[in-house]
């Protein structure tokens, strides 16, 4: 089949930070021609290339606002994948499935955007193994944290903490020390 190859050859050797090559996609913003990138995709070098390095990464870019650019993507030499901004997983004919997003610096919020905004602040739940298993950590009202499983639920540390600032309930029919 065909192929479009971008190549980058000053005579040397490429150094971290160059560029391999961008794609940009364009179009006019007005009726006198002014050409505006709305989004691109650019390669550049993670490291100095030698015999036994080649490392690269990819960065995708959108535009928002005048003309303003932005990355969105990055898939780097490692396989790891980095987004600025919100995820969403799981889109199909019925809707968002589950987001991730940044509440705020160094925290992050998942939540299931198939319900009304009220009550996925609610309902939303991260589930192990199958459905119906019952493993399961969410927060059934605010402040209520749920961890739940559907046969036993161990806690293995050198020390478990419970730090409660007025009461610890054992809701159990025995306790084996």
């Amino acid at each position: 089949g065909g192929s479009i190859r971008l190549v980058s050859d000053d005579g040397a050797a490429m150094a971290s930070g160059h560029r391999l090559g961008v794609l940009e996609f364009a179009g006019a913003e007005d009726a006198s021609n002014n050409i505006i990138v709305g989004a691109r995709i650019e390669a550049t070098c993670d490291a100095g290339w030698s015999a036994s390095e080649n490392g690269a990464s990819l960065s995708f870019y959108t535009t928002d606002g005048n003309a303003s650019p932005s990355e969105v993507l990055k898939l780097d030499s490692n396989k790891l994948a980095t987004f600025n901004g919100n995820v969403t997983f799981g889109v199909d004919d019925t809707g968002v499935d589950v987001r991730i997003f940044s509440a705020t610096t160094n925290e992050g919020l998942l939540y299931d955007a198939s319900e009304d905004e009220l009550a996925l602040l609610l309902t939303t739940k991260l589930k192990f193994h199958d459905v119906g298993g019952g493993e399961e950590i969410y927060a059934s009202a605010d402040g209520h944290l749920e961890v739940n499983a559907g046969t036993t639920l161990d806690i293995t540390a050198p020390t478990v903490d419970i730090n409660a600032s007025t009461t610890v309930t054992i809701d159990t029919p025995g306790v084996i020390v």
